[in-house]
């Protein structure tokens, strides 16, 4: 599953996501290469690659998440090829508004 947000930031990047919880994630190898940036709030830390700018996964705490949790970008897993990521299901967020549980109104764009 893919998840598409219209909050300010995913809408401008883009991102296809997917929500792991936090003792789910564990990253291998790069760690080196990431940098961080915090915006608004503060409360989602957003994670780059230093080499590419690419934008990689973010991990933050929230209760409509269910606690602490990762959002990968799956465009970046290198075992994901496209053909996978068009068909997989999307799930539409509407952080534009902090409804979570909630699909946004507007979708075609995407």
């Amino acid at each position: 599953m893919r998840c598409n947000c219209n909050c300010s930031f995913c809408s401008k990047t883009r991102i296809w996501k997917n929500h792991v919880p936090y003792e789910a994630f564990r990253l291998l190898q790069g760690a080196e290469n990431l940098s961080h940036y915090r915006f608004g709030e503060g409360s989602i830390d957003h994670t780059f690659c230093k080499t590419c700018g690419v934008y990689a996964f973010v991990s933050a705490t929230g209760p409509a998440m269910g606690g602490d949790f990762f959002c990968v970008n799956v465009a970046c897993l290198d075992d994901a090829p496209p053909h996978e990521l068009a068909a997989a299901p999307i799930r539409y967020e509407d952080g534009a508004h902090d409804d979570w549980a909630n699909p946004r109104p507007t979708t075609g764009y995407l």
